[in-house]
């Protein structure tokens, strides 16, 4: 009768404990803007390839597609967007600084040194040539008859207009103010500061002040300087400059965040103890009020932090595996998924971390499955998860097997009876990742290793990194439940180039790696 002989070999699994990428999604897919920042207000200034520039918000949900060649700064909380059309510029919108913001279709131009609202109006022309106000909305409220050749911005609710029969004080309904100076005829004014107006005759010889409440005027002498300040009043009188006193939007930001990582030529984000996104952009900045500005090469996108604590993990429930020599064997392993991305399509791949291959995986019921032909006692294999164009997560997974061996039955000889020797607990399995070898922004070289309870018993170890002088030595007490695994990140410190640098890596409960680093980089 025959009897099967086993090999026993543990079947382990690496959950990269360091890779939280789960806690970033895409705000805005990439797309193909030549550039993207900040702008304030919670928005995104974009530019086109042919130097236009839009507006966003965050979510990529265009205000001002990129259109315009400049946004003025704000005055009384508003600021216009304007596109420059021969020599002239059109008004394409209106920014108010909550955010919002009004396109404007009908083509209004603007009036030199007045791209601003004055007591919510505007000052324009329109495609005819004709002067008028708009409101924010783009509206038409006043003028646009072609009886103004010039107006001026509201002040006080009244506005100085000129045309074909003069000069001219309306309020914001268009009627006209009346004025009256005697037997002299009106040559021009200025716009009201604290009630009044200065008005002169035809000649330029007599000026007068005029009480637009009484609508009164009384005869003063000539104003020593006739430069106006920007709502058409005598600066001498006003005291305001010609230019209004513009406030550019704030770009500061608030919560600084997650700061990006190198490795090779490709950008992710990780901190000392964890990877929260492979490295795959070709550049990144910083998260700040959990945004993120990223360039791919399918363009600029913006990354969004979400904060919820939940992790990717891998799962293996087969505690061994048995398998006959030449015949595949089905690998079975689980996916913890976070809530963000649980509504979402996932592309799972595993690859055979040794030869490269990708392995044809499937899913079956609540996990995953892929056949593979064992060629030794054990192997790891890399799972790559991603969506919509996002690498999220990278873990490796350990497989040990046990193979059937058919014997011929032979005689049964007696033999001395042998005291049974204690079972020998097996060693903790240690590796040691090859690290990136450029330093980050903060001068580190993160070092993982990454250790596996071999047992079918649940160990609390001590975890010791050492080795050459810039390592932070490490020592850390783990607990690992059977066929467990946890990474364990320390650094070294690279401020100039180091050659040959030793990292080792022991547990209290035996095991043993080491690995020599030929070159360190530091960051700059």
């Amino acid at each position: 009768m025959r009897r099967l002989k086993y090999i026993f070999l543990l079947l382990s699994v690496l959950c990269v404990s360091s890779a939280w990428s789960q806690a970033i999604r895409w705000e805005m897919t990439p797309r193909r803007y030549a550039s993207i920042e900040r702008y304030g207000l919670g928005l995104f200034q974009v530019k086109s390839t042919d130097g236009k520039i839009g507006l966003i918000r965050s979510d990529g949900t265009e205000l001002l597609p990129p259109s315009a060649d400049q946004i003025s700064p704000f005055y009384e909380h508003r600021a216009v967007a304007l596109r420059k059309e021969g020599g002239r510029y059109q008004i394409l919108g209106v920014l108010n600084d909550d955010g919002s913001f009004h396109r404007i279709s009908t083509p209004y131009y603007i009036i030199k040194h007045q791209i601003f609202f004055s007591e919510g109006l505007m000052t324009v022309v329109d495609g005819n040539g004709r002067h008028g106000y708009i409101d924010d909305l783009g509206g038409p409220v006043l003028g646009f008859d072609g009886k103004w050749t010039e107006i001026a911005p509201f002040s006080e609710g009244i506005a100085a207009v000129t045309g074909p029969s003069g000069f001219k004080l309306i309020n914001s309904s268009g009627r006209e103010v009346p004025i009256v100076l005697g037997l002299d005829e009106i040559g021009g004014g200025t716009n009201v500061y604290n009630g009044k107006a200065v008005i002169w005759n035809a000649y330029g010889d007599k000026f007068y002040s005029f009480d637009v409440k009484s609508q009164k005027s009384s005869k003063i002498g000539a104003p020593r300087d006739l430069k106006l300040d920007y709502l058409h009043c005598l600066q001498s009188v006003s005291g305001r400059a010609g230019n209004p006193p513009y406030v550019k939007v704030s770009k500061t930001v608030g919560t600084q965040g997650l700061r990006p990582v190198q490795t090779g030529d490709l950008w992710g984000y990780a901190d000392d103890d964890r990877v929260y996104l492979p490295a795959q952009f070709l550049e990144a900045e910083p998260f700040a009020d959990k945004l993120a500005i990223v360039r791919t090469e399918l363009g600029l996108g913006i990354l969004r932090w979400e904060d919820n604590g939940s992790a990717f993990a891998s799962h293996v429930s087969d505690a061994t595996l048995k398998y006959k020599a030449g015949q595949s064997v089905p690998l079975n392993f689980r996916l913890d998924v976070p809530a963000v991305w649980q509504s979402q399509p996932l592309d799972v791949k595993v690859l055979d971390s040794e030869s490269g291959a990708l392995m044809e995986s499937r899913v079956n019921g609540a996990g995953y499955t892929f056949d593979y032909k064992p060629q030794g006692s054990a192997r790891s294999f890399q799972v790559s998860i991603a969506s919509n164009g996002l690498r999220l997560w990278d873990g490796d997974i350990a497989y040990r097997f046990l193979r059937e061996v058919e014997e011929v039955p032979q005689q049964v000889v007696p033999v001395a009876t042998v005291p049974t020797k204690p079972v020998k607990v097996p060693e903790p399995v240690i590796r040691i990742n090859k690290p990136n070898p450029r330093a980050n922004a903060d001068n580190k070289v993160l070092v993982t290793a990454v250790v596996t309870n071999a047992s079918n018993s649940e160990l609390t170890m001590t975890v010791t990194i050492q080795g050459s002088e810039n390592l932070r030595v490490l020592n850390k007490t783990i607990t690992l439940k059977p066929n467990g695994t946890e990474s364990v990140v320390t650094y070294f410190t690279v401020t100039e180039k180091l050659t040959d640098q030793r990292v080792e890596v022991t547990t209290s409960m035996g095991g043993q790696a080491q690995i020599t680093i030929k070159e360190l980089i530091p960051f700059y």
